[in-house]
């Protein structure tokens, strides 16, 4: 639709100019008309009726004031009034054309590109990877490159610009950076399916250390965290059963039925073939961790960074 003013003559006093509305469809009917020299001829150039092209001139000429056509014997024929109103017809459809094919041209320039990016192993494989996965079939032009591993050495690829964006813990994002938060993480308590595992509600610190436990390190963070958030203090003695650095392995030891642990929620959503083995005590039992962050240099802008900062805070954990 194309908006157009017109001097009315009615008002001569007060001068004032009356806003109309010039459909693109009659525009168009009346380039049709004008290329092709009759009104039957441009309804089967359009597909529509001889009747449709009768009344969207008839509607134009409403709109101007002024005949567009002249009928003759064998034609139909432009007046002077209606060659130049085709002539800015003509102008804008290529200047909108030009204009869809700069945005088209733009558009595809944003949704194309390689991002390398950088996260822990458990962040990867339990949450990050299918992510990835879903983007990559949304945005097929844009290609990435993960990088897992620890925390010091992705800041160093960060710090070198061998990464364009890390995706780690609140704790551990570097100084003079760009960090979004993603999503607060949270942690749970995950216990095997096994009836010697008889812990619920009601089991006191106490008891709960009874039970073999699977630490991811030494001094489990998650654990303790845990621990404080739900009992209110931490234990002072642990003598975990095993200690593995992988959230994975951990989580399929517990489904063996080897001992308890705290994992993130994440990772336990993830691994869907323990989901008969394990258990947790439901989402009241689950406490916040850490924050998770999308770290960007500095102003680092480029589309498609933001495409895939957009599409994992709405994929959130």
């Amino acid at each position: 639709m194309i908006l157009a003013t017109q001097q009315t003559d009615g008002f001569p006093e007060s001068g004032r100019e009356v806003g109309m509305f010039l459909e693109s469809s009659h525009l168009s009917t009346l380039i049709a008309v004008a290329d092709h020299g009759s009104f039957s001829k441009a309804a089967d150039v359009l597909g529509i009726t001889q009747s449709a092209v009768s009344q969207n001139i008839k509607k134009l000429e409403s709109i101007i004031g002024v005949p567009l056509i002249a009928k003759t014997a064998k034609a139909s024929l432009l007046t002077s009034e209606g060659e130049k109103l085709v002539n800015v017809a003509r102008s804008y459809g290529h200047k909108m054309s030009e204009v869809l094919e700069d945005i088209t041209k733009g558009q595809e320039e944003n949704d194309r590109g390689e991002i390398s990016l950088g996260t822990l192993m458990g962040l990867g494989k339990s949450w990050l990877a299918p992510l990835v996965i879903d983007f990559l079939m949304l945005y097929p032009k844009i290609k990435i490159k993960v990088e897992l591993g620890g925390p010091d050495e992705l800041i160093e690829l960060f710090e070198k610009q061998k990464i364009d964006i890390l995706i780690l813990p609140g704790p551990q994002v570097p100084a003079y950076v760009d960090a979004t938060l993603l999503q607060q993480e949270k942690i749970t308590l995950v216990i095997p399916q096994d009836e010697k595992f008889k812990i619920d509600s009601q089991t006191s610190l106490k008891d709960l250390l009874e039970y073999p436990l699977i630490f991811f390190q030494d001094r489990d963070p998650l654990f303790y965290q845990w621990c404080k958030a739900q009992f209110g203090v931490t234990p002072r003695f642990t003598n975990p059963r095993m200690t593995i650095n992988s959230f994975g392995h951990i989580l399929r030891a517990i489904g063996s039925g080897m001992g308890i642990a705290v994992l993130p929620t994440h990772v336990y959503d993830h691994y869907v073939l323990f989901k008969d083995k394990v258990r947790t005590l439901g989402a009241k039992y689950e406490v916040d961790n850490h924050g998770i962050y999308f770290i960007t240099q500095q102003g680092q802008h480029a589309k498609r960074i933001q495409l895939l900062q957009n599409f994992l805070m709405k994929n959130q954990i």
